[in-house]
């Protein structure tokens, strides 16, 4: 999701900077994958249903069963010769799970709930016009706009943040993966041949 919006946004400003690119049904079809994609990725992320992998359901199954989040669990991560101050493995623990021996079940619950929401209206969207053909149509007016996808889409990034580090003891500090070429190079030239 992180990618694809980087994606977005850097062809945006190209699009933006031009300035004297033509009218297109290429611009409203870019808008509709984008929109399309993102979207049913943030419902995918935001579900929490028993045979579903995602990060809702994740957080549903530790706030059910925090006891499995220990400081003992979290700090034998620390005991390693990479992280040589466990006191900062301390701080780390307390700052992502509460100061007792096992995690806050208050935390995950308000993460879960912070999902829910910064997804709402997305997943409604996605449930009632692009998984399924719903009789009950969302109103034009309650439509999610990008905004919305993008606003989900940060609130995942950072849960997916919070509990990669509170499961591995590894933290995230870059949720846009680094592509290994210049993928902008394609737009650098012409794409179609004037030539017969």
């Amino acid at each position: 999701m992180h990618l694809h919006r980087h994606a977005w946004q850097e062809v945006g400003s190209i699009i933006d900077r031009n300035g004297g690119l033509p009218d297109s049904y290429y611009w409203q079809y870019m808008r509709d994958v984008y929109a399309v994609t993102q979207s049913v990725a943030v419902r995918r992320q935001a579900d929490q249903d028993a045979q579903e992998i995602t990060l809702g359901r994740l957080i549903l199954e530790i706030s059910q069963q925090p006891e499995t989040i220990s400081r003992a669990f979290y700090l034998a991560m620390w005991d390693e010769p990479r992280y040589p101050d466990r006191l900062i493995g301390e701080r780390a623990y307390r700052e992502m799970a509460g100061s007792g021996d096992y995690l806050d079940p208050a935390i995950p619950l308000a993460d879960l709930a912070a999902l829910v929401e910064a997804s709402a209206s997305v997943k409604k969207y996605v449930d009632r016009h692009l998984a399924h053909s719903d009789r009950r149509p969302v109103p034009t007016t309650s439509l999610p706009k990008l905004d919305d996808v993008h606003t989900a889409i940060d609130t995942i990034g950072d849960l997916h943040r919070r509990y990669h580090a509170l499961l591995t003891c590894i933290g995230i500090t870059q949720l846009v993966p680094v592509i290994p070429h210049d993928w902008l190079a394609v737009f650098r030239q012409p794409w179609m041949s004037t030539a017969n």
